[in-house]
């Protein structure tokens, strides 16, 4: 046609009055597009076809699927703060530049305080009670039990109550002492009597074997009665008698005083090992 250069201008007065008089066919040709874009779509389509044809035509490598679940090497680490809280100021917006050891925000220290101030306290009554047990492991039998002085102006109270602690122990071990002992005061004396009447026995059987053989010939002679050879005879049979029963009390004596000296110092002993194992669990406790 005469006016298809003019397809993509506006078209004049006499070409639109020639297009209403060509028929559906010719404005069909007359609106055709370019033959470069007509060039463009049969290259498309030639490489389609070619790409079907080699994909049915050409063998690819044998496939296959399966589901899989990666495993680390190493145990699953969660990265979280180690205290939460409340935040008290934001010091930085989302997507700013930080440097590092720039704070980025402040969180209200309020439940911390409270909780620093918590174990603080702990640890003053912690040191306070190996204080303590140390000095009554050292010193079972007394003695005046001495703190640092920054223990006691910081917890005085602490203090006095460990003090009150130490004294009351210290009583009831010395009120178990004093029982002991006092049994152990009895039986020295007992042994101390004993003693005695067996050096006051041995002078008596001495004296009466004396008398005895001085009467002997004189009684034989009949200077004197044989009666009092035969009562001197009772005297000397009963101090023996004496003589030997003294001679058995006294072991037993003895050994009621070692086992009253054992108690005694058995009780130290647990008084010590009560607060060694004491001590032991609170440095553990302290260690941790």
């Amino acid at each position: 046609m005469f006016f298809r250069k003019k397809s993509k201008q506006k078209l004049t007065e006499a070409e639109q009055r020639t297009r209403e008089l060509l028929s559906d066919t010719d404005v069909a040709l007359y609106d055709q597009p370019p033959r470069r874009s007509v060039s463009v779509l049969y290259a498309c389509t030639a490489l389609a076809m070619a790409f079907l044809g080699w994909a049915y035509l050409a063998q690819l490598d044998e496939v296959t699927r399966g589901d899989g679940q990666v495993i680390p090497s190493s145990k699953k680490q969660v990265v979280q703060s180690l205290e939460g809280g409340i935040v008290e100021e934001l010091l930085t917006r989302e997507g700013a530049r930080v440097k590092k050891g720039q704070v980025l925000l402040r969180i209200d220290d309020t439940s911390f305080s409270s909780d620093l101030g918590e174990r603080e306290a702990k640890a003053i009554s912690l040191r306070a009670q190996l204080t303590r047990l140390q000095f009554e492991i050292s010193n079972p039998s007394g003695g005046e039990l001495v703190f640092q002085e920054r223990l006691v102006k910081r917890a005085p109270m602490v203090v006095q109550n460990e003090r009150s602690l130490y004294e009351i122990r210290k009583s009831n071990l010395l009120a178990k002492e004093r029982v002991l002992g006092e049994r152990l005061t009895q039986r020295r004396m007992e042994l101390a009597e004993l003693d005695e009447n067996r050096k006051r026995f041995e002078r008596s059987l001495e004296i009466a074997m004396e008398e005895q053989k001085l009467k002997k010939p004189m009684a034989r002679q009949g200077i004197v009665p044989k009666t009092e050879v035969l009562q001197l005879d009772r005297v000397i049979a009963d101090l023996s008698g004496q003589l030997a029963g003294n001679g058995k009390a006294i072991p037993r004596i003895e050994a009621a005083i070692r086992e009253a000296e054992r108690l005694i110092e058995e009780q130290r002993l647990t008084f010590r090992q009560e607060a060694q194992m004491e001590y032991n669990e609170l440095s553990h406790f302290q260690s941790i």
